[in-house]
């Protein structure tokens, strides 16, 4: 899983799927 986050990241931060992988701390950062 941890592969999958880091190929979000290098296509670009497809943004859903970005935060999607993002840890739930970051995501209340929005």
């Amino acid at each position: 899983n941890e592969v999958i986050s880091l190929e979000t990241i290098r296509l670009g931060l497809r943004g859903d799927t970005f935060l999607h992988f993002l840890p739930e701390e970051m995501k209340e950062e929005e």
